[in-house]
């Protein structure tokens, strides 16, 4: 055999990185087929799964399905509801007792204004009256 005449051997390299959709497991069988890869290729595959399951229901297991999950939604605001309510109710009552120590405070000062303003025209009453009754005297001796 010449060595000149005949070619080394080669190896050829292919590359995929590709996306295949597939339904079922036959379908990405046939596809794979069809890239006509060898029993020597190393083929690495990612895959995203995603699976349903279909159950066939009845409309009228469907209907209480939904009236489950609407009662189930109606009581969880419902007491969500409750909640609000109660916190406003104790907040309510929180400045309700606050205004109402306010007003007594203010009330408080208020008399304490006031008896002090009444001491004051008492003060300026008596010294008008003593003012007065010296004049008489000083103008009686005169």
């Amino acid at each position: 055999m010449d060595k000149k005449n005949t070619y080394p051997r080669t190896t050829r390299h292919t590359l995929l990185d590709t996306t295949i959709n597939a339904n079922s497991v036959q379908e990405l069988n046939e596809k794979l087929v069809a890239f006509d890869l060898t029993d020597e290729a190393d083929v690495t595959i990612k895959a995203h799964i995603y699976g349903i399951n279909r159950e066939v229901i009845t409309e009228a297991e469907y209907q209480k399905d939904c009236e489950d999950a609407s009662r189930q939604n109606t009581i969880r605001l419902l007491r969500r509801q409750v909640r609000h309510l109660k916190s406003l109710l104790k907040s309510k009552d929180r400045a309700m007792f606050a205004q109402e120590e306010f007003y007594k405070c203010m009330l408080d000062e208020c008399q304490k204004r006031e008896d002090a303003a009444n001491r004051n025209i008492e003060e300026w009453f008596s010294n008008m009256v003593k003012k007065t009754v010296e004049k008489t005297k000083h103008n009686g001796n005169n």
